[in-house]
């Protein structure tokens, strides 16, 4: 990567799914860093981890597969996720809590990490306890520079969607990622009218969240049915790929991850579309969140 590269932060989880077939590496954050590097710009992992050996295994797989990991060790366990899959090879999580990525601080450096970057990830799934993790957050969020591309993905989990939380990070932001399981949840919080599962309602409910918090962009995933991507002076909406499907776990965080580095290398809103499409149709394709790209997908 040259010294005119973008760069891309991630704050969050870092941790093992436990998959019926075994464990893999994952994590929402650290799915969307690992597919930004695999999508041509330079990826930093801010995470946490305990001082084990699920811990070390973690930190080694992400640096090796081209992400910078910046991986505090503190006194509690490294975290796990239980995964099961329905008929379809979509995932259900039990998320493990307050483990060491609930834990992560906002040192000095990770201020100078995040004054240094082009654009910054975070999700709501860390900030699930009221301390640790989500102060550093909005520690984050607040040292970020004016012209830093805050992308905000949302991911709800385990019924975590306080609206305080949500709406410091919807304000914090400048690219929401939302799909359509987690739309109504958010309209119902934010008094905006709840969208029928048909595309002319929802495009109106996220064009409705893009104005109340200022977005630059807004991003709707429709799973198997198609996505949306919104700034604005476009509209890209773009079918679903059918592929056979192995699991789709990390599949939209492969899309905010290969959506984000292309944007940030400026191509247009379609062709990053396009590129988050084919990245993520792919890794449906596959067995856990961090498969190696083939060589039609990578970047020379």
């Amino acid at each position: 990567m040259n010294a005119q590269s973008k760069s891309v932060l991630t704050m969050g989880e870092l941790l093992w799914d436990m998959l019926p077939d075994g464990k893999k590496p994952g994590g929402a954050p650290a799915n969307f860093v690992y597919h930004a590097a695999q999508n041509g710009v330079e990826a930093t992992a801010v995470t946490a981890v305990g001082d084990d050996e699920l811990g070390r295994e973690l930190v080694q797989l992400l640096t090796e597969r081209g992400v910078n990991v910046a991986a505090q060790v503190n006194e509690y366990a490294t975290g796990i996720t239980a995964v099961s899959l329905d008929e379809n090879g979509i995932p259900s999580y039990d998320v493990v809590r307050d483990r060491a990525w609930d834990h992560i601080a906002f040192t000095d450096q990770v201020r100078e990490l995040v004054e240094s970057a082009d654009a910054i990830c975070y999700g709501s799934i860390a900030a699930r306890e009221p301390h640790g993790t989500r102060d550093a957050i909005y520690a984050m969020i607040d040292a970020a520079g004016p012209d830093t591309v805050r992308f905000f993905d949302i991911n709800i989990r385990s019924g975590f969607a306080d609206h305080d939380v949500l709406e410091r990070m919807l304000n914090g932001a400048t690219i929401l990622k939302i799909n359509d399981e987690e739309l109504p949840i958010v309209a119902r919080l934010f008094g905006i009218e709840e969208p029928e599962f048909k595309v002319p309602s929802q495009t109106e409910c996220v064009k409705a969240i893009k104005e109340m918090f200022d977005l630059d962009v807004v991003i709707l995933t429709a799973g198997d049915s198609y996505s949306l991507v919104m700034d604005d002076e476009t509209i890209s909406m773009l079918p679903t790929p059918k592929v056979e499907v192995a699991d789709t776990v990390g599949a939209g965080d492969s899309f905010s991850g290969a959506f984000l580095a292309y944007w940030l290398r400026g191509f247009s809103l379609r062709a990053a579309h396009e590129r988050a499409v084919e990245v993520s149709a792919f890794v449906c394709t596959q067995q856990g969140a961090w498969p190696e790209y083939p060589a039609e997908l990578r970047e020379d």
